[in-house]
C-alpha cells in the first residue's frame, strides 16, 4: 500500500487514553464535532490495525456510549459500541484498549465524507461488518 494520504496529515489525533483511564474521568473528552478511533495500542494509527473509526457531531455525548461498564448490558443500538463492547469483554480488556479523538468543526456531510476516507484508507476491523444484536455476546 501507498504511504499516508497528503489529507491525513491534517488530522491531528489527540493523546491515545485507555477506556479503563476513560471510565475515571470522563470530563476530558472534549464537546464538540469531530472523529474517534479505537486501537489495542497507544501507537500512531496504522492500517488494518484500528478497531473502529467513527464520526459524531459531539464527542462528549457519543464516546460514552462505548464506555459502559458492562457492555452486555448495554441498551444502545449503536452498531459501533456493540463491536467495541464484544471486543473488549471477549477478546480484551479496558486496560489495552485505545481511544483518541480529532476535533473538526465541521457540517456533516463534510465530516461523513471525511470518515469515509479515513475507514477506506485505515480498514478498520469493525467497520462495515454484519452483526446480529442477539447473537452478539455469545461465545
Amino acid at each position: 500500500m501507498a504511504g499516508k494520504p497528503s489529507w491525513a496529515n491534517f488530522i491531528s489525533w489527540s493523546t491515545p487514553i485507555t477506556i479503563a483511564t476513560l471510565n475515571t474521568d470522563r470530563s476530558v473528552i472534549p464537546e464538540g464535532s469531530g472523529f474517534y478511533a479505537f486501537t489495542d495500542d497507544r501507537g500512531a494509527l496504522k492500517v488494518n490495525k484500528v478497531l473502529y473509526i467513527g464520526e459524531t457531531k459531539n464527542l462528549r455525548s457519543r464516546l460514552p456510549k462505548y464506555l459502559v461498564h458492562d457492555p452486555t448490558q448495554s441498551n444502545t443500538r449503536h452498531k459501533g459500541a456493540l463491536f467495541i463492547g464484544d471486543h473488549r469483554t471477549r477478546l480484551s480488556n479496558d486496560y489495552s484498549i485505545y481511544l483518541r479523538w480529532s476535533m473538526l468543526d465541521s457540517v456533516y456531510i463534510v465530516r461523513r465524507d471525511l470518515e469515509a476516507a479515513l475507514i477506506q484508507f485505515y480498514n478498520p476491523h469493525y467497520n462495515d461488518r454484519d452483526w446480529d444484536r442477539e447473537h452478539m455476546f455469545e461465545d
